[in-house]
């Protein structure tokens, strides 16, 4: 039996968000560099503070969000 390997290189953006010096979200962008399929992820550190601030943290994930398609499309030969 042949022995093969593949060797794959991926792009990946995380971003935390803070209210005062407490992190109360994380979130994760995988870009695959072959495929341009992107993988996002996001976990909550302390949902008091996430639901008291939710405005302010919703506006932040969508930076996160368009930074991470940006970058997808610059893999992906795009004009970004």
């Amino acid at each position: 039996m042949a022995v093969t390997s593949t060797t794959n290189k991926n792009l990946t953006l995380t971003m935390s968000i803070k209210v005062g010096e407490k992190v109360v979200k994380g979130l994760s962008a995988t870009i695959d560099s072959e495929t341009q399929n992107i993988t996002l992820s996001n976990w909550i550190n302390d949902m008091e503070l996430y639901k008291a601030n939710r405005v302010a943290i919703r506006a932040e994930e969508a930076k996160f969000e368009d930074m991470a398609f940006d970058e997808q499309e610059k893999l992906a030969g795009g004009s970004k």
